[in-house]
């Protein structure tokens, strides 16, 4: 039995029931809602649960949907981490750690709308700069878009969770070190699938016009063009050699600046930088594997996968629990068609 404790979004104690095990599916990249089947409890859209099994922690969520029947009451509940499923005003992310901190802390935090702040507290162990060049045109960006392209981009993860002692959501943002290494045709795996990604018709050519307009007139005329290339290693500049074919290529318009080379070379990273982990590798596990101890990966975690002779390189990015197995989601790729459209929503 599970033991599901209720919360209200300012983390007050609402409600609690035992219920039976049932399925949990967290994935990281598309952030779907899954369904919890409970005896009526007091429950409400935007509240969190804490789902527990003897003291273990299953999940931590927040409720999208709250649908009551004769007897029993099916709530949706999201990765907790959906409560940061917000719009923000658009600005240069430098480094992406700090950006989030930051947007966390002044739209949840420290807002100066007493009603709009959560009893959050927030925290990171990330020391290194990660830049994310955000080609976007709107006045506005989706926070968790960028928690997305982060774990997608470097293995940053905002890990978020219930803390009981202090009432509060914990937000930690940090990037798990460990890679572990993993034998899919060992007898421990109790099913795998595997599904590649297809990287041809990726642009590997970028051309950068640089737009300049006439602050009198409106005048719109160009001073000139860049061309950037992706070179079989993964590098990207303007070095005319060693490159990947056939050639595929994108454009793009950048207005003028002092520091338009910089924004230029950043647009072409961002643009033509292959997708890391193009697979989705699922494989399934007894709860209580004692070779792998699947609920204890952190998602984030790189991994190497040996699987009927070769050797595929993946990153954690969701979790499934069922009846006694837990099922780990590997890669970027997803092949159902709901979470292909959530994720191409999300870039």
């Amino acid at each position: 039995m599970y033991k599901l404790e209720i919360f209200t979004d300012q983390m007050k104690y609402a409600d609690s029931a035992l219920i039976p095990d049932q399925t949990v599916e967290l994935d990281f990249l598309t952030f779907e809602a899954f369904t919890v089947l409970s005896k009526p409890v007091n429950c409400k859209k935007g509240y969190f649960i804490h789902l527990t099994d003897g003291g273990a922690l299953v999940c931590d969520g927040i409720v999208s949907d709250v649908q009551p029947a004769t007897g029993t009451v099916t709530i949706s509940v999201r990765p907790l981490q959906a409560v940061f499923d917000c719009e923000v005003y658009r600005s240069q992310i430098t480094d992406v750690v700090s950006w989030i901190e930051q947007q966390i802390t002044d739209q949840f935090i420290e807002n100066q709308d007493d009603l709009q702040n959560r009893p959050v507290a927030i925290q990171k162990s990330v020391r290194a700069v990660y830049p994310i060049a955000d080609t976007g045109t709107g006045d506005t960006i989706n926070l968790l878009d960028v928690m997305t392209a982060a774990l997608k981009a470097y293995g940053i993860v905002c890990l978020c969770w219930v803390d009981m002692e202090t009432m509060m959501i914990a937000v930690e943002i940090c990037q798990p070190s460990d890679e572990i290494t993993l034998e899919a045709d060992k007898a421990n795996v109790l099913d795998k699938t595997v599904t590649l990604g297809d990287s041809y018709g990726a642009a590997n050519k970028m051309v950068v016009r640089r737009k300049v307009t006439n602050q009198e007139t409106g005048e719109i005329s160009y001073s000139g063009q860049s061309f950037y290339y992706l070179h079989p290693d993964g590098t990207i500049d303007q070095n005319n050699t060693d490159r990947i074919t056939p050639v595929f290529w994108k454009l793009k318009d950048l207005d003028d600046s002092d520091t338009w080379d910089q924004e230029a070379l950043e647009a072409a990273v961002e643009e033509l930088t292959p997708q890391q982990y193009d697979n989705e590798i699922i494989l399934l596990y007894a709860a209580e594997d004692n070779l792998v101890y699947p609920a204890t990966i952190p998602i984030g975690t790189k991994a190497k996968i040996y699987l009927e002779g070769n050797v595929y390189k993946s990153i954690l990015t969701g979790r499934i629990l069922k009846s006694g197995t837990i099922e780990l989601t590997f890669g970027q790729v997803r092949s159902m068609l709901t979470k292909k459209l959530i994720m191409e929503r999300r870039r």
